[in-house]
């Protein structure tokens, strides 16, 4: 596996799903990735010439076969990429080991030794239309203090990060900067942070359900990040080439703060494959993602 160039230093991540990964399509995002770059070994050479250093897995169910996640994986590290995982949330708690909430986790563990300094996990809180917000805020904390027990217990290398979710009229307890912050102060815990969805908090932003100013007490646990913009009628995972985004100002607050995480690029070729080429946006995303990383640490 190829390592970072500098230890301890950032990098850029594209998130693919698990079906292209596996060769097995059965999304529209995935045949349209595999339309525009083939099989998966092939197009994870080409990212990684183009400065890509790491692929998350995107979100997937509880109900996706174990194998295929750690198949996923297998090829990730083949093509010398660092690999992240976005989970689905638990939808129970009662299990007394990770491997019975992620059947894959022992696997991709073994896969990972030696290769990379254990593995992050993005989650969502719990959310529910009509919901008390107080309840989902109590139960997802639950949820991560529990998943932190069992990793303490099981001394297993993986942390998590609660991300920042999209104003979607629910009930969510983590769906603006204040809230997610507190939320993550609740839970308390070293291995826990949040997953800073670019996308989603500007979307809120633009909607006006949430204040542009970024508090400090977000910034400072930032542990990953979602990276996409938003398209023109307002939905999210749009290529940075097309979408709005205040990239450079997003990338600078973190990077200021000494940020060594992963920048993930996490875009759905379906929501905007019908206004050009997908191919071309990836790799535009991906370079105007470089550039402005590479802008900032120079004006350093």
């Amino acid at each position: 596996m190829k390592q970072r160039e500098i230890a301890g230093t950032a990098i850029i991540g594209l998130s693919l799903p698990h079906d292209y990964l596996c060769g097995e399509i059965s999304t529209p995002n995935s045949r349209s990735i595999y339309e525009s770059f083939g099989p998966a070994a092939a197009a994870m050479e080409l990212f990684w010439r183009h400065g890509v250093r790491a692929i998350e897995i995107r979100h997937f169910p509880e109900t996706v076969p174990a194998q295929l996640i750690e198949e996923g994986c297998r090829k990730i590290l083949r093509a010398g990429l660092e690999v992240t995982l976005h989970p689905a949330t638990p939808s129970s708690t009662s299990a007394s080991h990770l491997a019975d909430l992620f059947p894959w986790i022992g696997d991709v563990l073994q896969q990972l030794a030696g290769y990379q300094e254990g593995l992050l996990l993005t989650m969502h809180s719990y959310t529910q239309p009509n919901g008390d917000e107080e309840q989902l805020r109590d139960r997802t904390k639950a949820l991560f203090t529990y998943l932190d027990d069992l990793v303490e217990r099981e001394t297993a290398p993986v942390t998590f990060a609660l991300e920042l979710n999209r104003a979607k009229g629910v009930a969510d307890p983590a769906n603006n900067y204040a809230a997610t912050a507190d939320l993550c102060a609740r839970i308390d815990r070293e291995r826990v942070g949040i997953c800073w969805d670019w996308g989603h908090g500007y979307h809120n932003i633009l909607e006006g359900s949430m204040e542009p100013d970024l508090p400090e007490a977000f910034l400072e646990r930032v542990i990953h990040t979602h990276i996409h913009g938003v398209g023109p009628t307002g939905r999210t995972h749009w290529p940075l080439d097309r979408g709005r985004l205040p990239l450079e100002q997003y990338a600078a607050a973190l990077l200021d703060r000494g940020y060594r995480g992963v920048f993930t690029l996490e875009l759905s070729p379906e929501r905007f494959s019908s206004e050009g080429p997908v191919g071309p946006s990836f790799l535009d995303s991906i370079s105007l993602l470089k550039n402005a990383l590479s802008n900032i640490k120079k004006n350093d």
